[in-house]
């Protein structure tokens, strides 16, 4: 008898994701349309209708035309019926952003962790910039369907607890999400910055590249969410995607997780940067302007770049053996040059390799260039709240 109604409610809930989804991708519909393309009955499509426009998702907007008979009520998605707040956590600040159903940023923001010693005190600078944006916005605190968190570190999202936090200038190896809960005001979600990012990212995939997805983040470190099956694949102990701190070479550099020569030493943002100071005398920590000096072709920066790409390909050309993707999308601040790293590295994947050809995977930069860490954070609660399911394989 269990089984029978959980596979009752689960039926449920595909129909009412799968009705949803088609709001959210036709915007209008009568209900004859949703039953011709989804295959769900009349009565059935009339029944979540009816929720959805109770919870204001769906408005009535007067009357389609007429195939013959009544003229049908037309039905209209309302992307602004709810919102969700993304955080994510950077090296020097944490932005915060309000999102609707459409993934629209409605307010941006940002504050300063610098001179912040707990968690405790970043959390009361986060509550107050929450609340300034929902007064700001001037929407219903009712309509915010919770936090979504994008932090880098090893994340345990259904206990609400992180392990190693890389970027945040407090001295602790654990924290306990829950207890901030009541503080913030609202449902929380927590997840590693690659795994929503590839989240964010599929989105915007066809159907053929989302089967197998990996989106390699390439930061202060290197990280990779993994995709299969549009289900996030998290590993036994939630360390899946810690690609940054596989061996790629033999010279003995000493990274920070206690290994050597790890990926990410060689081939993150911080390594290009770093190989840019050491060579050419300038002390700039600025990606972005090295970048720029890559496009004008200036010398010693082009040289960096190259290498730099050298080293990238390794790691890429792994975890296309390893997991034989459909689609590897590159993430971070790179993504945004995409013209002087896409081709070039896949020139380097191909050269002098037996076993791979261009045909077999598609590499490509992120679409939502650096915002796809904290668009996947605000899509969290949407996921799990909205359409009850939460994109993890456990």
């Amino acid at each position: 008898m269990k089984k029978k109604e959980s596979d009752l409610s689960n039926i449920k809930l595909a129909n009412r994701e799968k009705i949803l989804r088609f709001f959210i991708e036709q915007r209008d519909a009568t209900k004859q349309l949703i039953s011709n393309k989804t295959g769900i009955s009349i009565p059935t499509v009339t029944h979540n209708v009816k929720q959805l426009i109770d919870e204001g998702i769906i408005i009535e907007a007067g009357l389609s035309e007429s195939t013959g008979g009544r003229y049908p009520a037309l039905l209209r998605f309302c992307p602004d019926s709810r919102f969700s707040f993304g955080v994510e956590f950077r090296s020097k600040i944490v932005r915060v952003i309000l999102t609707n159903l459409d993934s629209e940023i409605k307010a941006d923001t940002s504050i300063s962790h610098m001179d912040c010693q707990s968690m405790d005190e970043i959390v009361n600078l986060l509550a107050k910039a929450l609340n300034d944006i929902v007064q700001s916005s001037r929407i219903d605190s009712r309509s915010i369907l919770g936090i979504g968190f994008s932090i880098r570190g090893t994340v345990e999202g259904s206990a609400l607890n992180l392990e190693k936090l890389p970027n945040l200038p407090i001295h602790t190896n654990f924290i306990d999400f829950k207890k901030y809960q009541d503080k913030l005001g609202y449902p929380i979600f927590i997840e590693n910055d690659a795994n929503v990012a590839a989240l964010a990212e599929l989105r915007h995939l066809d159907a053929s590249d989302s089967r197998h997805l990996l989106y390699v983040l390439v930061t202060t470190g290197i990280g990779c969410g993994i995709v299969i099956k549009e289900q996030l694949y998290r590993g036994k102990n939630k360390r899946a995607g810690e690609v940054g701190h596989m061996t790629i070479a033999s010279e003995g550099n000493l990274c920070r997780c206690g290994s050597k020569d790890c990926w990410e030493l060689y081939a993150s943002e911080s390594a290009f940067v770093n190989a840019y100071r050491r060579q050419s005398n300038n002390k700039t920590s600025d990606a972005e302007t090295i970048l720029l000096l890559v496009r004008s072709e200036d010398s010693t920066a082009l040289a960096i770049w190259n290498d730099y790409l050298d080293k990238l390909a390794i790691g890429i050309r792994n975890l296309i053996l390893i997991h034989d993707p459909s689609v590897i999308v590159i993430g971070g601040r790179i993504s945004m040059y995409e013209d002087i790293l896409i081709e070039p590295l896949k020139s380097r994947l191909y050269k002098e390799n037996g076993f791979l050809t261009e045909s077999d995977v598609t590499i490509k930069a992120s679409i939502l260039k650096e915002n796809a860490s904290i668009l996947g954070a605000a899509r969290m609660p949407f996921h799990e709240l909205l359409f009850h399911q939460n994109k993890i394989i456990q």
